[in-house]
């Protein structure tokens, strides 16, 4: 059932368009304004402590709800309940679309107002640079929308999923959250995504160029380290550059249809469905001998 509900959330992302609009967190200032006096109380030494009732609190109601749903409902139900929490985790937007957005812009005032969803930082100036800005993006916001979503799923079920969206969400939430409780989230939060970026980056040897991603990849961890608590995840995104601007990426017949200002873009796009193409792949065959239920 795994790969199925995978699949069914990935189709409804994807192809529902206004699906976004049910992925929201306005429950989350409640939940923070009700837990304040608790919360008030763990900060300093404690905020490790603040940090994991953060996630506790959230998780216990999702388990009790399955508790609930199992004991009370047949297994369709629950197979159901499963497909709604991962269609919640993943995204909260439509990578595709937001890419789409990004190709289709005319001038820069255009392409300020597109690249928003995808950037936390200035759009750089230099073409080349600008391009290598986009494509380490598109990599990242694939990582943090599909790709984690979607390993810690297949590792720990709806539980999985749901511990790493609400760990990315209270780390990004404007509202007050102790800057020492936050920290452990962030830590959390990059911790939950270094094997995803190990795995995505296996997947891109795959779907690229073998030899010039494991090169890109060794290089980076002897001049910069693991960098398990880096946050950057440099190694897969300077392989995912080297992939598509040395145009490995454009080795499938179909480079002439990726040209212009922003081809690189649009192949960085192309790279990433064949990198999702591969997990799902992985993904079934592990169900078929058994390893996931």
């Amino acid at each position: 059932m795994t790969i199925i509900a995978i699949l069914i959330a990935l189709a409804v992302n994807h192809f529902v368009k206004g699906i976004s609009i049910i992925r929201r967190s306005e429950w989350l200032p409640p939940l923070l304004r009700l837990l304040s006096p608790v919360l008030k109380k763990l900060e300093g030494s404690y905020a490790a402590v603040g940090a994991v009732v953060l996630l506790l609190v959230p998780m216990l109601a999702l388990a009790l709800a399955a508790y609930l749903i199992t004991s009370m409902l047949s297994t369709f139900f629950y197979f159901l309940f499963t497909v709604v929490v991962m269609i919640y985790c993943i995204g909260p937007r439509d990578l595709d679309t937001d890419v789409k957005q990004v190709v289709a812009a005319g001038n820069d005032d255009e392409l300020q107002d597109a690249v928003r969803p995808l950037l936390r930082e200035p759009l750089v100036e230099a073409s080349d640079a600008r391009c290598e800005q986009l494509i380490r993006a598109v990599f990242k916001e694939g990582l943090t929308r599909w790709f984690a979503v979607i390993f810690w799923f297949a590792v720990l079920g709806i539980f999985g999923a749901a511990l790493y969206r609400l760990c990315a969400w209270l780390v990004r939430t404007k509202q007050p959250v102790d800057e020492q409780q936050r920290n452990w989230l962030r830590r959390l939060q990059q911790l939950l995504e270094w094997p995803v970026a190990q795995l995505m980056t296996l997947a891109l040897a795959v779907a690229a160029d073998f030899d010039t991603v494991f090169a890109s990849w060794r290089k980076h961890h002897k001049s910069e380290g693991h960098g398990i608590f880096s946050g950057d995840h440099g190694f897969m995104l300077t392989a995912a550059v080297v992939a598509v601007m040395g145009g490995y990426a454009a080795q499938d017949g179909f480079a002439d249809q990726l040209t212009g200002r922003m081809g690189p873009v649009k192949l960085a796009m192309d790279l990433l469905w064949r990198v999702l193409a591969v997990w799902l792949s992985i993904l079934a065959i592990m169900l078929l001998a058994g390893w996931l239920s």
